[in-house]
C-alpha cells in the first residue's frame, strides 16, 4: 500500500533553468570574464546536459543583456563599455527610482528601519573602501526595495534587467578609481531623507545617486 509523504513535494526544476543559472552565477562571479567566448561545447561537458538546454540558456542571458551573440560568429559575456558607465547608471536609476517611490508609499516603520539598517552598513563599507562589502549591501537594499514594491509589472522588469546593469557597472567601476568620499556622502543624504519619513526627500535623494538629480 503507498504510504502518503508527509513532505510537500518540491517543484520540478528544467534543465534549462539549471544551466541558466549555472552560467548565470559564473559570470556573476567572474568565473567567465567579460569578453569570454561561452562554447556549446565545452559548456555541455562542464554542465552534463544536451545541446538544447545550453542554447536555451544562452538565449536567455542574451535578452537579459549578460551574453551577446553574433550569428555564425560567437556567443560571448557581454564586454561592458567605460564609456558607456553613465548610460549604465541612469537605465538602472530610471527603474530603481520608479521602485523606490511605490516601495515608499507602502514602506511601515519596521521596513523603514530594516533598509536604514542596510544603509549604514553600505556607508561604513565606502568608508572602509570595500567595494565588494558596499556592492553586496547595496545589491541587498534594493531588493528588499523591490520586495516591498506593490507594482509586479515594474519588479518583474527590475528583476530582468537590473541584474546585467549592475554587473556592467561593477566591471566599468572595477577599472576606475572611486570617489568614496562623495558616493558615501550621497547615500548618508539617502539615509537622512529615510530618517525624515519625506517621499520627495528620498526620490530626490536616490536620484543624485543615478545622476538623474533636478538640473537646478
Amino acid at each position: 500500500m503507498p504510504i502518503p509523504s508527509s513532505e510537500e513535494p518540491k517543484p520540478r526544476r528544467l534543465v534549462r533553468d539549471l544551466a541558466y543559472e549555472a552560467i548565470q552565477g559564473a559570470i556573476l562571479d567572474g568565473t567567465f570574464r567579460p569578453g569570454e567566448v561561452l562554447d556549446d561545447g565545452e559548456l555541455q561537458r562542464w554542465l552534463q546536459v544536451s545541446r538544447t538546454p545550453i542554447r536555451q540558456a544562452l538565449f536567455a542571458l542574451t535578452l537579459e543583456g549578460l551574453v551577446e551573440t553574433a550569428p555564425q560568429a560567437h556567443t560571448r559575456v557581454i564586454r561592458p563599455q567605460p564609456a558607456q558607465a553613465i548610460e549604465y547608471l541612469q537605465t538602472l536609476g530610471v527603474m530603481l527610482i520608479g521602485v523606490t517611490i511605490l516601495a515608499k508609499r507602502v514602506a511601515a516603520d519596521d521596513d523603514r528601519k530594516e533598509l536604514r539598517a542596510i544603509l549604514a552598513k553600505a556607508i561604513t563599507a565606502l568608508h572602509q573602501h570595500d567595494q565588494a562589502a558596499f556592492i553586496h549591501e547595496v545589491g541587498s537594499y534594493y531588493t528588499r526595495l523591490t520586495a516591498l514594491c506593490p507594482n509586479p509589472t515594474l519588479c518583474r522588469l527590475v528583476d530582468k534587467k537590473a541584474i546585467a546593469l549592475g554587473y556592467n557597472l561593477t566591471v566599468v567601476f572595477q577599472g576606475m578609481e572611486v570617489p568614496w568620499a562623495e558616493i558615501a556622502a550621497a547615500y548618508s543624504a539617502l539615509d537622512d531623507a529615510w530618517e525624515t519619513d519625506r517621499t520627495a526627500d528620498v526620490e530626490r535623494a536616490t536620484k543624485a545617486l543615478f545622476l538623474l538629480g533636478d538640473d537646478d
